[in-house]
């Protein structure tokens, strides 16, 4: 496969909203918790109405966390390989 599960497992890949202002509240979200972003892409997808950002932090684990507590989607490795 192409993508490498170590690398994988430190980043999010989240799916959000293809409007404007929905990335920015994200990146707030994740700033608001103390969490730094280390870096950011993004990519197209099938899906009409989506967009996709692939992110890097300090802290992957609590990102998660705040993120999956505020309702955003994150993907799994799977759901990222199959797209």
């Amino acid at each position: 496969p192409y993508i490498n599960a170590s690398i994988i497992m430190q980043l999010l890949a989240v799916g959000i909203p293809d409007e404007k202002g929905a990335f920015a509240k994200v990146i707030r979200m994740l700033a608001n918790a103390g969490i730094d972003v280390e870096y950011i892409y993004a990519f197209v997808s099938r899906d009409k109405g989506k967009a996709y950002v692939i992110i890097r932090t300090d802290k992957s684990a609590r990102a998660a966390e705040v993120l999956t507590e505020k309702g955003v989607e994150l993907l799994t490795a799977d759901a990222l390989y199959n797209m």
